[in-house]
């Protein structure tokens, strides 16, 4: 009998006999079920722990599972055995309907632990969580409760204004903030992240920047090197430095020439080599350039150290990602002219939230508690795991079609009775163009949304009709630019011809893909692939490609030829 047949059947003689003639324990089949899993799923505990002894591993995700696919006897035995729970299994799919399994795991859980997953909670998972912590006493000090081992409170890790807003009204939010272990409160830490449309909305709500603003973006510079897998990442920010009248000693020049070593790791004082005092050099060369980017900034318009922060992360984060672009060979013509692109986005705002976009712009980098804004991380762990992907930059995607943008959002309404987001954003002339692989989606990738460039949000429902229309006070239209396209009630539709042909983005990916290589592994481990494919040195090629030959330039930091 087949192993993974005599587990399921019950057959533990057949199985201790398979596992003494070197049968692996570890092994999968055929529908992608380890040894382990399949015991589980069939109640076969005996045969689990025969399993175990022998060898064979407990996952991460097999406690989810065991609660998704309705398997209490399997996720008591997977407790039972130590397994760590992961507080977010609490909103795992379907786990509202499953009381049984949520009272198990959540008596096992404390306080903080239950409240961690409150920032990445949908509306009906957060009422549930939040009753939880009533029943224990705790819901009033929901916001005071330190999270994770970084200090980190619900201010600090949400991503969700529905829930800020919640918690407003509840009175909630502490006169005196928690301060976490960086020493940054919830507003803070939401700026270093790059989430500036929450932090405004933190700010309405009587926290204030206490730190001093260029500190504020050396941390959002330290976090975005140590969470970026691009190889270019230091040579990018020493030529922002250069270009700064920057100079970095030869001695610290080893960061930037050794792709293995961030300047995070200096920090952490990794390297052997430098002398213990690398960190502290690195802060106050990293602090010059925030000053210089603040003084860049610096103006009338600027009413408050909050604004100018956010301006000038924004101006930095951008001319990071040109340097990235440009080293990487990432690029191409800048727009002839303006066109309007849409986006989707998966999630509820309200009305405070959207006009705060209206203010700050909109990024779109990293998941839920993990969100980075700034500094563009143009190779991802991600990229690496699924090694199949073509996602080249981790940008913004948009789509000149607002069908297949409001899809994408309608989906939303769809899976949490919510509904979905759809942004109109006017690409301005002269901006780069770097078209997105899904060509038929007729994809346009950005950096940054830009707020004065946000004509018009809606919501969808289902049927991707717009029930509601919020419109850009600070947009300014261009000559001859009607308003916003969609009327409440009407029917975001499949356009017939629009602007993506003329771009020129369907024939350069069709070409593109047949020399692409096959997995992201090889894209980051050869980040200069371009160059093999085209002969050009520097300027355009034939597919509109920014190619540029980095080795071939005496200067290693080439600038970036192709903007001109």
């Amino acid at each position: 009998m087949d192993f993974f047949e005599s587990i399921k059947n019950g057959d533990i003689k057949s199985v201790k006999e398979a596992i003494d003639q070197g049968q692996n324990v570890n092994s999968y089949n055929l529908q992608y079920e380890r040894a382990i899993t399949v015991a589980l799923y069939n109640d076969q505990f005996e045969i689990a722990k025969l399993l175990l002894e022998n060898g064979a591993k407990i996952k991460a995700d097999d406690l989810s599972l065991s609660v998704q696919y309705d398997k209490f006897e399997a996720m008591k035995w997977l407790i039972a055995q130590g397994m760590n729970i992961d507080p977010k299994v609490i909103i795992a799919r379907n786990t509202e309907e499953k009381p049984e399994f949520l009272n198990y795991i959540t008596e096992r859980l404390s306080n903080e632990q239950i409240a961690s997953v409150l920032p990445v909670a949908n509306t009906k998972q957060a009422e549930y969580i939040m009753g939880i912590l009533q029943k224990r006493g705790v819901l009033e000090q929901v916001c005071q409760l330190k999270i994770d081992d970084s200090g980190n409170s619900v201010l600090h890790k949400t991503t969700s204004p529905l829930l800020l807003d919640k918690l407003y009204e509840m009175n909630f939010i502490p006169k005196q903030p928690v301060i976490n272990s960086q020493g940054l409160n919830a507003l803070e830490y939401q700026m270093t992240k790059g989430n500036f449309p929450l932090a405004k909305l933190l700010e309405k709500h009587g926290l204030a920047l206490e730190n001093d603003p260029a500190s504020l973006i050396v941390d959002s510079i330290m976090l975005g090197i140590e969470m970026s897998y691009d190889l270019n990442k230091h040579k990018a920010i020493n030529h922002l430095m250069m270009k700064a009248g920057i100079a970095l000693p030869n001695k610290l020049l080893n960061l930037i020439d050794n792709p293995g070593i961030t300047v995070a790791d200096s920090y952490k004082f990794y390297l052997p080599k430098l002398p213990t005092d690398s960190f502290d050099a690195i802060y106050g060369y990293l602090h010059k350039l925030a000053e210089y980017y603040l003084n860049k900034n610096s103006g009338a318009d600027n009413s408050d150290n909050i604004s100018l922060v956010r301006k000038a992360m924004l101006m930095l984060d951008h001319d990071y990602s040109m340097e990235i672009l440009a080293y990487g060979g990432f690029r191409q013509k800048p727009m002839e002219h303006d066109i309007i692109v849409y986006r989707g986005i998966k999630g509820s705002f309200n009305d405070d939230y959207v006009n705060s976009l209206f203010e700050t712009g909109y990024k779109s980098f990293g998941d839920n508690g993990n969100l980075l804004l700034t500094m563009a991380t143009y190779l991802t762990r991600d990229q690496l795991k699924h090694s199949t992907s073509h996602w080249e930059f981790s940008g913004a995607y948009t789509s000149t079609n607002p069908y297949h943008a409001g899809k994408y959002a309608s989906e939303y309404y769809k899976e949490k009775d919510s509904f979905g987001v759809l942004m109109e954003i006017r690409i301005p002339k002269n901006d780069i163009k770097i078209c997105g692989s899904n060509w038929h989606e007729h994809e346009l990738i950005l950096n940054q949304i830009n707020a004065q460039d946000i004509r018009a949000m809606y919501s969808l429902d289902a049927d991707q009709k717009v029930v509601k229309r919020y419109d850009n006070p600070h947009y300014q239209p261009g000559d001859g630019e009607s308003g916003p396209t969609y009327n409440i009630e009407e029917l975001v539709t499949l356009k017939g011809n629009d602007v993506y042909d003329e771009l020129g983005c369907t024939n350069w990916h069709l070409d593109l893909h047949k020399y692409m290589p096959k997995s992201q592994k090889e894209l980051l481990e050869s980040h200069n692939h371009f160059e093999q494919y085209y002969d050009s040195t520097t300027g355009y090629d034939q597919y509109g490609v920014c190619s540029i030959d980095i080795e071939a330039e005496l200067n290693p930091f080439a600038s970036l030829v192709c903007m001109s």
